[in-house]
């Protein structure tokens, strides 16, 4: 009981309930000073430093996405791709399957289809799925298809896949306008348009994001004249270069978050930054984060946009 004077000179008793007092003392010493917190979902790190498995954090700025398997979480980025097209369900992130090359679409698509089944499935969880990557430059990096045979790749994925979202084939900035050639050419071969719902290209640069962003204006201007919705900017990095002292991050850090600013002002709807790692590159090519998943300094800017 808690008792007090009233103004008549009275007692007046509050009669407060045992329960109730027992839920105040535990809520207060839930607050004491010193005491272990549970982990928030603030970025799914602890307060050690280790990410919450069981978290899936809000990403800060839905265009933001990883071009690879690293750096994914420690960005807070919305979600990426592996250039595959059976990729594993992304846990709270969104993972677009990819149909790389020639290969992947017979190996990993058609043959899932027999006479009585005509249904095929694919990776990942998103509404997307992305086509060729860089079809003019040979492997590792490309998948080095003809005109003829990206027309006819796009045909098939169309058929097969009529509800999902199409990006369409990205090519190196050193072929860049031959999507342009595809894009005539599958018009000559079908009668209408492929069916693109963003348009998909690639740049990478040193120092200066001077000779991408022309590049980005080519394929904003075409995406507008083919009526096209959206525009992805699937592969890029500021590499920077490595010399005795190491890599050289600044001008990489300062012209990467320009050329972030400018596909922001410019209204790009998804870019991608390369997360894989070979240091063995005339130019350090561990753009996002190192094989341990630490960020570089590039990757640290990325997260902080």
């Amino acid at each position: 009981d808690v008792s007090s004077s009233n103004s008549n000179g009275g007692t007046m008793t509050n009669k407060l309930p045992v329960a109730t007092l027992f839920l105040a003392v535990i809520l207060l010493l839930t607050l004491s000073p010193g005491e272990a917190q549970e982990p928030t979902c603030v970025d799914c790190i602890d307060p050690e430093g280790t990410p919450i498995p069981t978290c899936t954090p809000t990403p800060s700025n839905p265009r933001r996405y990883v071009a690879g398997s690293n750096g994914l979480l420690e960005t807070n980025s919305v979600g990426g791709y592996n250039w595959a097209p059976m990729v594993a369900p992304g846990n709270g992130y969104e993972r677009i399957p990819m149909i790389r090359d020639w290969d992947d679409l017979t190996e990993q698509i058609l043959s899932q289809l027999t006479i009585t089944d005509t249904v095929a499935t694919l990776g990942g969880n998103s509404d997307w799925v992305m086509m060729f990557n860089e079809p003019d430059l040979p492997p590792p990096a490309g998948s080095e298809m003809t005109v003829d045979e990206v027309v006819r790749g796009q045909a098939i994925i169309e058929a097969l896949f009529p509800d999902k979202l199409i990006a369409s084939p990205a090519y190196s900035q050193h072929s860049y306008q031959t999507i342009e050639t595809v894009y005539t050419r599958y018009i000559q071969v079908y009668g209408r348009a492929p069916r693109w719902d963003a348009l998909a290209m690639h740049c990478y640069f040193i120092d200066s994001a001077a000779a991408c962003t022309p590049i980005v204006d080519w394929h904003i201007a075409k995406a507008a004249e083919w009526g096209i919705g959206e525009v992805w900017v699937t592969e890029f990095a500021a590499l920077a270069v490595t010399g005795s002292a190491g890599p050289n991050w600044p001008p990489a850090v300062a012209s990467g978050a320009a050329f972030i600013d400018y596909m922001e002002a410019e209204g790009i709807d998804r870019y991608f930054l390369f997360s894989h790692c070979d240091e063995a590159m005339p130019y350090y090519e561990c753009a996002l984060a190192y094989d341990d998943g630490t960020l570089t300094p590039l990757g640290e800017m990325y997260r902080s946009r």
